[in-house]
């Protein structure tokens, strides 16, 4: 089926993704707003609990000292904690770009000195090797983060953050008013989670006979809630 969709260039123009990712969020929460596969199955995510894994990866993010106009790179394969990631990083005003997975150590080396990323996010452990020979080397660089940490074994080193500890860490942030938060930024409020309502992935039906995934999510003590300045005032309201 084809429907018309009428689109406003020009308020496009104006707004931004994290924007536009709060506008889903309210307008469609339960609607499927992408699908990523997990241990061999696909699992769906909807338009809220997007949001709400954004928001919180935001806070993680600026425990690291991001602040607008700095530059951010993610190397590794597509991936769930990729959109997620990069989002988050628009949501403080940081520039995000990405690094071919394939790119040679020369090659990231010359990435990150050209781009002036001051933070790494690694997929896992493969990337985190390609960056942490040259990370004392690059000047702009003040940490590493890497997403799945399940084979990080024996790694230390004072740039090299697992995201995982970022997001528990982010549960206990002081928030702060929302006068402060510069314009055309992503708000984050932290609000109470319903016992009801949970941001498990929903796996898709499949006649494939393999586990369940184990990598389901929990739901947390809290939540933040996510908007941009210009429509936080009605989406807070909403609590």
């Amino acid at each position: 089926m084809i429907v018309d969709v009428t689109v406003d260039r020009d308020r496009l123009r104006r707004t931004t993704a994290p924007h536009l990712l709060c506008e889903r969020a309210r307008s469609t929460p339960d609607s499927v707003a992408f699908r990523s596969k997990h241990f061999g199955i696909y699992r769906e995510r909807r338009w809220r609990d997007y949001a709400v894994l954004v928001a919180r990866a935001t806070y993680a993010l600026q425990s690291l000292g991001i602040v607008r106009g700095e530059r951010v790179a993610i190397m590794g394969d597509v991936c769930e904690e990729w959109m997620i990631c990069d989002l988050a990083a628009q949501s403080l005003g940081v520039i995000v770009y990405g690094i071919y997975p394939t790119a040679s150590a020369k090659e990231v080396d010359y990435q990150m000195r050209d781009g002036g990323a001051c933070v790494f996010i690694a997929e896992d452990q493969e990337y985190v090797d390609r960056i942490l020979p040259i990370a004392d080397q690059l000047p702009d660089l003040r940490a590493i983060v890497v997403l799945d940490d399940s084979a990080m074994f024996g790694y230390e080193h004072a740039k090299l953050h697992r995201f995982s500890e970022l997001l528990a860490a982010a549960e206990n942030t002081t928030i702060p008013p929302l006068s402060s938060i510069p314009p055309a930024l992503l708000v984050i409020r932290k609000v109470r989670w319903s016992p009801t309502e949970s941001i498990s992935p929903r796996p898709i039906r499949s006649s494939s006979n393999t586990r369940p995934c184990a990598r389901s999510s929990t739901v947390p003590s809290s939540i933040y809630r996510c908007a941009t300045c210009s429509g936080a005032t009605s989406l807070l309201r909403s609590r």
